[in-house]
């Protein structure tokens, strides 16, 4: 697989793990490898077919579709774990987690507080 649609890949299954919910949550969340298993394609159906209503559940999610559209708005907002290996597709997932203690704990020292702020922070350390 190519490396950019491995990283969009593992930005659905973060996606998918931040969309749990009082209506939707997973048995167990989706390991973000990146890798387009069953385990990843029966996660977007289960979405599908209980958060969207589709009466067939296809387990695709394309560009400009009615599941991206309906992942973007379901999200758990914060800086968990889960949005954090999204945010940096790139980077293993196990490295990704030992940033996110730190990070938890150093913006707030520095100011940096708010969803904005911490985005803002985050796209221009991804620049460097």
């Amino acid at each position: 697989m190519e490396p950019i649609k491995k990283v969009y890949v593992k930005i659905i299954q973060a996606a998918i793990n931040l969309s749990q919910s009082s209506s939707f949550a997973l048995k167990e969340k989706l390991i973000v490898d990146g890798a387009i298993g069953k385990k990843t394609i029966s996660a977007i159906e289960h979405y599908q077919s209980l958060i969207i209503n589709m009466k067939k559940p296809d387990g695709r999610v394309d560009p400009g579709g009615n599941t991206i559209r309906t992942l973007k708005t379901s999200l758990t907002k914060g800086l968990s774990v889960d949005a954090l290996i999204a945010i940096m597709g790139y980077g293993s997932p196990v490295v990704v987690k030992g940033y996110h203690p730190l990070l938890i704990n150093q913006l707030p020292l520095h100011g940096i507080t708010t969803p904005l702020r911490i985005a803002h922070f985050l796209a221009t350390r991804a620049c460097h």
